[in-house]
């Protein structure tokens, strides 16, 4: 009901309220600016990247039969003696004295020598086995028709001898691919019915060294084991020292050794166990 009595509207009181709000929306908005300011000036942090090296241990296989008796093995798929599995268990019995390193991940040659040694040294380490990966560019330098020849031989028999003075003078001289050019009933089992590629020095360097690069790539920042050849750890040698390729000889690289080299950030490699000069 309305009982009629007029209403008196304050408006000084409503202009007040006005300029209330009026003041607190400047004051958000002044707000709001000043986030957007001060977040312009503040510098982002750079992402993230990896600066830690990458460790790469390189462990030439233990003794073969062929070893013991200086016959010149290249790619045939020749396998650890008594000694050679002997030196491998020792050189794991001894990992955490005498190598001091936790590995993370396992490459090997697929000869069957260095598949033998990574798979011992394996027990050792608490990797399994089937977790080491193949990778062929670790396989020793292909000798071609010289696969199988005794050392000893070399100098006196001049076809020999004269393919290993081109090889060794000619840096991308092949020595020739072929069957072996000798068998013996020793050695038959690893040679008959086989054809042996031949590689020039430079060949045989440029892939070693990819290949570790790659592994690198794909393992920054880890400790990476690598059971290869002789041969091999030579021609790498070679590389991060600067050495000219054929003087690669000059590297001691005995079987069941280990030749640990650090791949820095900024793409420097060190050998960190080079013996004292």
């Amino acid at each position: 009901m309305d009982i009629g009595i007029p209403v008196k509207v304050n408006k000084e009181s409503e202009d007040m309220k006005r300029r209330k709000l009026w003041k607190i929306e400047a004051f958000f908005l002044m707000f709001l600016a000043g986030i957007t300011i001060f977040s312009g000036c503040v510098e982002k942090a750079p992402p993230e990247t990896t600066t830690a090296s990458t460790t790469i241990i390189l462990v030439r296989h233990g003794e073969t039969d062929w070893n013991a008796l200086g016959i010149l093995q290249g790619q045939a798929n020749t396998t650890l003696n008594d000694v050679g599995v002997t030196q491998m268990e020792d050189l794991g019995a001894s990992w955490g004295k005498n190598v001091g390193l936790n590995v993370d991940v396992v490459y090997s040659s697929p000869l069957l020598r260095a598949k033998q040694a990574a798979e011992i040294l394996c027990k050792y380490l608490s990797i399994s086995p089937f977790e080491i990966k193949l990778n062929d560019n670790l396989q020793e330098m292909g000798l071609g028709i010289l696969t199988g020849v005794p050392k000893a031989e070399i100098p006196s028999n001049p076809e020999y001898l004269d393919i290993y003075k081109k090889w060794i003078t000619d840096l991308d001289y092949a020595q020739p691919s072929g069957p072996a050019a000798e068998i013996s009933d020793y050695t038959k089992h690893y040679l008959e019915g086989k054809e042996f590629s031949g590689e020039s020095l430079n060949t045989v360097q440029t892939r070693a060294w990819n290949a570790l690069n790659e592994i690198v790539e794909e393992n920054k920042g880890k400790t990476i084991l690598v059971s290869t050849h002789g041969g091999i750890i030579k021609v790498i040698l070679c590389k991060v020292t600067d050495t000219p390729l054929n003087k690669y000889s000059k590297f001691s690289v005995p079987n069941a050794s280990t030749t640990i080299l650090e791949f820095k950030s900024d793409g420097t490699v060190i050998w960190v166990n080079a013996p004292e000069s």
